[in-house]
């Protein structure tokens, strides 16, 4: 009696209700509790040949006894349902004379062993691996990988209905081949295909999972594929979704892109349709050296009505390693043209790939892309070009970023590329970026920006940098600075850069020759807005590189920065003065007329410390000292202004 539920379940999914009402169904007791003993036989070629007078037979294995592929069978009288009566060599096996053995998985495992599969890695297992999935999905059984066999593909296998497959333990990065770690890297057992370049496995079903398996794309870690996906992620239709999908533990080697949910195109619906909605995990995986990408997800999303179209995805502590030159001149180690996802690289993010974390949406089918992030920990190790990239192509749109929690950080090792770079010039809307408590690293010999943020039309509006620490490892080139900000002539701005430190040096490391460099463009009548406050800036030589505008309104306001405020800049008196940059204190040493006084921005504070007395006259534009009458700066006393209004009728307003 404790056999009845299954193998009547079994009996529904393989042959529909219809079937209870065969002739066959008044031996269908006897079929199923009847007495008798069981009949071994050595393998298939044997089951195909047994009588049906056996009732119930154990194949002892696949293809020889005690290959995996072992399975105890029951006759019915009915012809087999799989593949016009030819069954699938496991779940189903045509019986001699008629009929239809069927299996009977209780307690025991289904492996594609059961399905005929080779296991050695040199056959192509394509059809008894695919069979095997189709049995998963038919009865919900698990589908178990040993750590024995390796099954070779040439085309993609498809998880249509939910399916939870296992293998039995997790490599990681260096032991792919055995427990030492040595040998070139290739999955010793799981699924490989010889660099066909084919989607190796889909998972268009709306739910599953896949956990613990080996996954090899060429073999032999020596040729990247130029196309295909390890694991894709892709619901049937435009408007299905993808929810609950579980993708954990696997070691992915030399694919083209690792895992992807590509999406179906544009014009989907807002929040999943056509993509993924909640509750897509994907996590704790390791890939080895893609060619494209080891996660990607968007590139072929984007919803119409809403956004964005691909939503709830969860994207923790992957590892990624970009080791084959092709991987590390190429390779995002993670990368989202739409969607909404939640990501935590925790201690393991991309090391050595082109760029580590990539944001850059732009349009699918004439659609806008649109990404949300919130996101931590290592964004990217030792890449080519960005560690971290936010950069919105034409049509694509930033609406929130927000990055903090476990301590993120980017680490640069190279002279000439910009750790954290974060490019809106081209975006349709770019906005609300939060950075909190960052490690970034500029690498030895830094000659461009360790951080670079660019402004354009569209954004990025409400930028955010709090508690950051960018230093320099090894000595710094010429250029080399901090924390770039470009705010362009766009209508950029709100952004605030407070408690962060910029430019000291990492251990063993110096300091770098410049902090901040603060653009701002001349054309634009809404510009600005940078706030800069309570940062330490003290061990550069350059705290602020930045001239004021004299055309336009520089909305700046820089206060209580260590290196800033602390500094009292001395400068010797000449007609016109340009005294550097931010400085709320100088002291003019010189007795010379003076004229104007650098270029300050809107509501400026400044005190002038008359070391020896000099006079400023008064009118002469941009600079100069407000009203009708020359002021007097006697020798030792400290006198305040404020600089008033904006563009060429702005001057500086004596306070006392």
């Amino acid at each position: 009696m404790r056999r009845f539920p299954w193998i009547f379940a079994s009996a529904l999914a393989l042959w529909g209700l219809n079937w209870l009402a065969s002739p066959t169904v008044p031996n269908l007791g006897a079929q199923l509790f009847g007495g008798g003993a069981i009949t071994h036989v050595a393998n298939n070629t044997a089951l195909l040949s047994a009588p049906a007078s056996a009732a119930r037979v154990f194949r002892d294995g696949g293809n020889s006894p005690g290959d995996g592929g072992a399975a105890l069978y029951t006759w019915f009288a009915a012809t087999c349902t799989l593949n016009g009566g030819a069954g699938d060599g496991g779940s189903q096996v045509p019986a001699l004379g008629g009929g239809c053995w069927i299996a009977d998985f209780a307690g025991r495992t289904l492996s594609p062993m059961v399905f005929l599969a080779g296991g050695a890695g040199s056959t192509d297992d394509t059809v008894p691996v695919q069979a095997a999935i189709n049995a998963c999905g038919a009865l919900g059984i698990p589908l178990k990988f040993d750590a024995i066999h390796l099954y070779k593909i040439t085309t993609s296998v498809n998880i249509a209905a939910p399916c939870a497959i296992d293998g039995p333990y997790r490599y990681g990065v260096w032991p792919f081949n055995q427990a030492s770690g040595t040998g070139t890297q290739s999955c010793p057992w799981g699924i490989v295909t010889r660099n066909t370049g084919i989607d190796m496995i889909v998972a268009s079903a709306v739910t599953g999972s896949i956990h613990n398996l080996c996954i090899d794309a060429t073999g032999d870690a020596t040729v990247n594929p130029t196309s295909g996906y390890a694991i894709r992620l892709q619901p049937p239709s435009i408007v299905t979704y993808s929810s609950g999908w579980d993708i954990q533990n696997n070691s992915i080697l030399d694919p083209y892109v690792g895992i992807g949910l590509p999406g179906n195109g544009g014009g989907a619906g807002c929040c999943g349709a056509g993509t993924s909605a909640d509750g897509d995990v994907i996590s704790h995986n390791t890939i080895l050296s893609p060619t494209q990408a080891a996660l990607e997800f968007g590139k072929n999303s984007a919803a119409s009505t809403g956004g964005p179209g691909t939503v709830g995805i969860t994207v923790e502590d992957n590892d990624v390693i970009c080791k084959t030159a092709t991987s590390k001149a190429s390779a995002y180690g993670i990368v989202i043209y739409e969607g909404s996802i939640w990501h935590s690289g925790t201690a393991n993010g991309p090391e050595g790939c082109n760029i580590g974390f990539a944001a850059i949406p732009g349009t699918a089918n004439s659609v806008g892309q649109v990404v949300q992030i919130s996101s931590d920990g290592v964004f990217g190790d030792q890449s080519g070009t960005n560690d971290l990239l936010i950069k919105p192509a034409a049509g694509g749109s930033i609406v929130t970023s927000s990055i903090g929690g476990i301590q993120p950080w980017a680490n640069n090792t190279s002279a000439s590329y910009t750790s954290v770079l974060i490019d809106c010039t081209l975006a349709s809307y770019c906005s609300d970026i939060t950075i909190s408590q960052m490690f970034i690293h500029g690498g030895n010999g830094q000659n461009v920006p360790v951080m670079d943020i660019e402004g354009g039309a569209n954004g990025p509006f409400n930028v955010t940098l709090n508690g950051i620490d960018i230093c320099q490892q090894g000595t710094p080139g010429g250029s080399g600075v901090g924390l770039k900000l470009n705010a362009g002539n766009g209508s950029t701005g709100r952004w605030i850069i407070e408690t962060s430190k910029i430019g000291t040096a990492c251990n063993s490391g110096t300091a770098l020759p410049v902090g901040i460099q603060l653009l701002i463009g001349t054309t634009s009548s809404s510009n600005g807005s940078i706030t800069l406050v309570g940062n330490d800036l003290s061990a550069v030589t350059t705290p602020v590189s930045y001239t004021p505008n004299t055309t336009v309104l520089d909305r700046v306001v820089a206060g209580l920065n260590q290196g800033i405020d602390d500094r009292l800049p001395s400068i010797a008196s000449a007609t016109n003065i340009a005294y550097p940059g931010l400085y709320p204190v100088i002291s003019v040493t010189g007795t010379t007329a003076v004229t104007t006084i650098g270029g300050g921005y809107s509501n400026q504070r400044l005190i002038i410390n008359a070391v020896s007395g000099f006079t400023w006259n008064s009118g002469g534009g941009t600079g100069a000292l407000c009203g009708a009458s020359n002021l007097t700066l006697a020798a030792g006393v400290d006198y305040q202004f404020r600089y008033k209004g904006f563009g060429l009728g702005a001057c500086w307003s004596h306070v006392q």
